[in-house]
């Protein structure tokens, strides 16, 4: 049975509230302020929606802001209380009675009503709830969930629902209202912290009931929530606990993206990207805001770990949604996996996998333990850069004058990374030899899943070859160009026999991978140059590769003898197997 009103809910109290109707539709903007708890307020005001709601604002007698920062300030002096609601959300007539009559009893700051859905309000929607330390809200409801009264109690919590939201119009003033940079779920989670860390108490009043039609929530992108959450963290906490807090929560997110691409959601890791740029963006603006709710902060950080449950939402939920995801991949239990896999041994690249392993627990002990040499080409490039680019430009000089043979191309490219990177010469090196060990491990990858080995065989096979005998030896001596040199001919050789792109546009990128793979191949080791298209001629004789894969491996090796230019003229054939002797800076 529902209840009507006799009496303003103001009348036994000293309370005087605004019904603040936030605007989205002007329809929905004339049904909110004709509605019977509405219209027993004190004021009305509409808030936003442009100039249709503005006029029905006007029409039915109730003022008109732009914002709610403009809203605190432009009330009447009497009203102490200001009530937030969205214009899609439909209270019953005692919903405002019931918030003005329990936020005076709990002496409270911020209360909201329990939100039903606006089609069958039989079904929850939200009684507020907590959160965990990073500000993910736990609705603690499950999917339609009947409404059996089962929550009906007044209690505080760490969030109240956004829609129907009453607060004190100090507050409000002090806060400057809800974050309209963050979504409506983010927004309302805010909201309820920075009130509690402004010594206010934050409560859900259950006997205030609206219902809502869900219109006011519009799809936003999924990474605008990670986004809004470390926007809000940044407000509220103390610097001691954004100390560890803030590395913790994009380690959450990572993990958490990272695993969901393995499940096959490519978009999760675009997603962190995204949040992280657009913090950036509007660092300064969170800064600002921070220090606004620093300002009117009275308490610490422990009350806002009151509310908050333990561990992370966003972990719980990946470990639900793996266990699922396990499930349906294996809808036969522990029992059917064992079967499925029991010859595993018998697959390509599970031998190689085990040779592999032993070559890396042999072969790179040195490395592991001895550490690189300062000898040979390790003993780091000249400053500045663009001296030495300028002598490598201007070549030799025959008669006699000046170095005896042309510098070796290593010294050109060398030197080309070390004027982009900044003109150191240790940097250059070591960025040089990161790169190649990351474009050698994915290019001896390819080549072997072009040859048939897959999965953890072409994963060892890639880390064999990057701490393998032949890395091993060059860094003793202190050839680190032979890591460069041998990526770019792994990279140009699986290049190569990877599957011809269908499209004009995917050749042409195929083949500039290829030449770029083998200029830099030629450059650091002349002979790897020769190496893709010796591979792929053996490939294609074991009928493993095709004609086109020939031809492209030759485009790559073409590109890789073009750059050494000069050099292949005036050195004798000795230097050019020897790949030339280390360069003596100093």
């Amino acid at each position: 049975m529902t209840l009507h009103m006799t009496s303003p809910p103001e009348a036994a109290t000293n309370l005087r509230v605004a019904a603040a109707v936030i605007a989205s539709s002007p329809k929905l903007v004339r049904r909110a302020l004709e509605s019977a708890a509405v219209t027993a307020a004190s004021s009305r005001v509409v808030v936003g929606g442009g100039r249709s709601s503005q006029e029905v604002a006007a029409e039915l007698g109730a003022r008109w802001v732009e914002s709610i920062p403009d809203l605190a300030g432009d009330l009447e002096p009497q009203i102490t209380h200001v009530w937030l609601l969205h214009d899609d959300a439909r209270p019953r007539p005692d919903a405002l009675r019931a918030l003005v009559a329990d936020i005076e009893r709990l002496d409270a700051s911020l209360v909201g009503s329990k939100v039903l859905n606006g089609e069958r309000p039989e079904l929850l929607e939200s009684v507020g709830g907590a959160t965990d330390v990073f500000g993910v809200p736990d609705v603690a409801l499950v999917a339609a969930e009947l409404d059996q009264e089962q929550y009906d109690v007044v209690r505080d919590v760490a969030y109240i629902p956004g829609e129907s939201v009453l607060v004190r119009r100090d507050l409000l003033r002090g806060l400057g209202g809800p974050d309209l940079y963050l979504p409506l779920r983010a927004r309302a989670v805010d909201l309820a912290q920075r009130a509690r860390l402004a010594g206010g108490r934050v409560a859900v009043v259950p006997s205030s009931e609206v219902m809502h039609d869900n219109t006011c929530e519009r799809p936003v992108p999924r990474w605008r929530d990670l986004a809004g959450q470390w926007r809000a963290l940044v407000k509220v906490y103390s610097p001691l606990t954004l100390l560890w807090l803030l590395p913790t929560a994009f380690v959450v997110a990572a993990v958490d993206a990272l695993v969901r691409t393995l499940m096959g959601h490519p978009g999760r890791l675009v997603d962190l990207g995204k949040a992280i740029l657009w913090n950036i963006k509007n660092l300064a603006g969170t800064l600002s805001a921070r220090r606004r709710t620093r300002a009117v902060g009275q308490v610490g950080d422990e009350q806002l770990f009151r509310y908050q449950v333990r561990g992370s939402l966003v972990l719980k939920a990946l470990g639900s949604d793996l266990s699922d995801w396990f499930r349906r991949r294996r809808s036969g239990g522990v029992g059917t996996f064992i079967d499925d896999r029991r010859g595993f041994w018998e697959e390509p690249g599970f031998g190689s996998g085990v040779a592999a392993l032993v070559l890396l627990a042999a072969a790179g002990r040195s490395l592991w333990f001895g550490g690189l040499p300062t000898v040979g080409f390790a003993l780091g490039l000249p400053d500045p850069a663009d001296a030495t680019l300028s002598a490598y430009a201007g070549g030799f000089n025959p008669a006699g004058f000046g170095s005896p043979q042309p510098m070796h191309p290593a010294v050109g490219a060398a030197a080309a990374v070390q004027w982009v990177t900044g003109g150191d010469g240790r940097r250059a090196m070591w960025m040089i030899t990161a790169a190649a060990l990351f474009v050698g491990f994915f290019g001896v990858r390819r080549v072997a899943r072009g040859i048939g080995v897959g999965g953890v065989g072409a994963a060892v096979a890639g880390l064999a070859a990057l701490i393998g005998p032949a890395t091993a030896v060059a860094m003793q001596e202190g050839l680190w160009p032979v890591l460069p040199g041998l990526a770019g001919a792994a990279w140009a050789t699986g290049t190569a026999l990877a599957p011809w792109p269908r499209t004009w546009r995917g050749r042409i990128g195929r083949v500039g991978s290829l030449m770029l793979g083998g200029a830099a191949a030629g450059s650091f080791v002349p002979l790897a140059a020769l190496v893709p298209v010796a591979l792929v001629l053996l490939a294609w004789m074991s009928r493993a590769a095709s004609w086109r894969a020939v031809a492209a491996a030759t485009a790559g090796t073409a590109a890789g003898l073009a750059v050494l230019g000069p050099w292949l003229w005036w050195v004798s054939a000795e230097t050019i197997v020897t790949a030339g002797d280390p360069s003596t800076w100093r």
